[in-house]
């Protein structure tokens, strides 16, 4: 399916913890939207499963906990693929939609400078194939925490269990709350056009 308009590719990845140089990334999500994040059109996810056996010793207790209730660490063990196997797959996925590096590739995340960094250490064509800019759903719920507390009052809960398949949902859920009440201006005819 190709997709001929401004899209936007949501991202969320799960780790064995937050220390990028001891833990591991095991599962990676993409979600293709229209740009309003109305419409998703695909996703595809895949869990990886790292090379060192041992993988589990460095994952740090709080993700040991999360990770076993939730049964990721399970899926690791047995549907996790390769780092490269699930960084080429990512990318033909990419190119089965027709999206070009850099430019459709409007990089959106809950979090986006954090599964930002994680795919660059773990996974950098992928990482390579996004534009530099970002949509970040945490830091517009900051700023509207700050500016119009009202909104974040009424924004959406999200219940997660730190799976990429919740996760993404509720991101994008709370990104159109923050569009709607916390972007949104009347078009105003400035007779320009």
């Amino acid at each position: 399916m190709a997709i001929t308009e401004d899209v936007r590719v949501w991202v969320d990845s799960e780790t064995t913890g937050l220390n990028i140089d001891k833990c591991d990334l095991i599962e990676v999500e993409f979600l293709l939207t229209d740009k309003f994040a109305d419409h998703v059109f695909d996703s595809f996810r895949r869990v990886i499963k790292p090379d060192d056996e041992e993988w589990h010793s460095w994952a740090e207790p709080f993700a040991i906990d999360l990770h076993n209730n939730n049964d990721l660490f399970k899926e690791v063990n047995e549907i996790g693929v390769s780092l490269e196997q699930a960084e080429q797959e990512f990318l033909d996925w990419l190119d089965r939609h027709s999206l070009k590096p850099k430019l459709y590739s409007m990089y959106g995340a809950n979090v986006a400078n954090f599964d930002r960094q994680w795919l660059k250490a773990y996974m950098p064509k992928l990482e390579d194939w996004f534009h530099y800019r970002n949509v970040d759903v945490s830091t517009l719920r900051n700023l509207a925490k700050d500016f119009y507390p009202k909104v974040i009052r009424t924004m959406p809960k999200v219940e997660t269990n730190h799976r990429t398949y919740n996760c993404l949902p509720g991101a994008l859920a709370q990104f159109r709350h923050l569009r709607d009440n916390f972007l949104y201006i009347e078009e105003v005819d400035d007779g320009l056009d």
